[in-house]
């Protein structure tokens, strides 16, 4: 028993060295990486275990905001509003807009910050916005010029951050939101793991986009779904 103890400290202590391993070379690599470098150096793994994940969202129920359902990691609630503090974005752009919280969640924490940033959200069956801070729109990602008006999207005051929530057409979605982004704006892909193939064609044109390891390894490696 005492030899069998032993071994498994052993193990234990070796997967310890090496998370140390990873964990040290992505801080050697800097805050912002490549798509590609960041594969290579942080695999589509997470620190976070898997079930702890799954469940981050609320289990059984749904994390709610003012009593409605938010359909954000516990990671991402408190990622997001550090983001809207560092970032002090003039816009927001939400492409998935659900029931409407996560955007109305966000107004206030712009208003927290006493930002007075507007937030546009879009989704098939817009709600009805109760917030002076939330413009939402109709729109559908299987034709992404439909998404907001090209009027709202030229006239908006940059640096954007630009929250894509969709599982549907995500490159097309995502390169012609390109085409109206500038340097210094902010995109935030959710269920980013299930998106990797699409990412990954929307970069192979775009070389100027970094990952943002800062937000990504905050809470240990890959432990958000952004």
């Amino acid at each position: 028993a005492r030899v069998e103890k032993s071994f498994r400290s052993n193990v234990a202590a070796a997967g310890q060295l090496a998370w140390l391993e990873t964990f040290i070379a992505r801080q050697d690599a800097g805050r912002f990486v490549t798509w590609d470098a960041r594969k290579a150096a942080a695999g589509p793994g997470s620190d976070i275990p898997l079930p702890v994940m799954l469940m981050s969202q609320g289990a059984p129920h749904c994390l709610r905001w003012q009593g409605q359902p938010l359909f954000k990691t516990a990671f991402d609630f408190a990622l997001i509003p550090m983001l809207l503090a560092e970032l002090k974005p003039a816009t927001v752009f939400e492409i998935g807009a659900g029931l409407g919280t996560s955007a109305t969640w966000m107004a206030e924490l712009l208003r927290a910050q006493k930002n007075p940033a507007m937030v546009h959200a879009v989704d098939i069956h817009p709600p009805q916005s109760q917030d002076p801070q939330v413009v939402f729109h109709r729109g559908d990602c299987r034709t992404p010029e439909s998404l907001f008006p090209p009027e709202t999207l030229r006239n908006a005051a940059h640096p954007w951050l630009v929250l894509e929530d969709v599982h549907i057409n995500v490159a097309p979605v995502l390169s012609y939101l390109d085409g109206w982004m500038a340097a210094g704006d902010y995109l935030f892909v959710e269920d980013s793991l299930n998106k990797a193939d699409a990412i990954a064609a929307f970069l192979a044109s775009r070389p100027l986009y970094r990952v943002d390891s800062h937000y990504t390894d905050f809470f240990g490696r890959n432990a958000t779904c952004a």
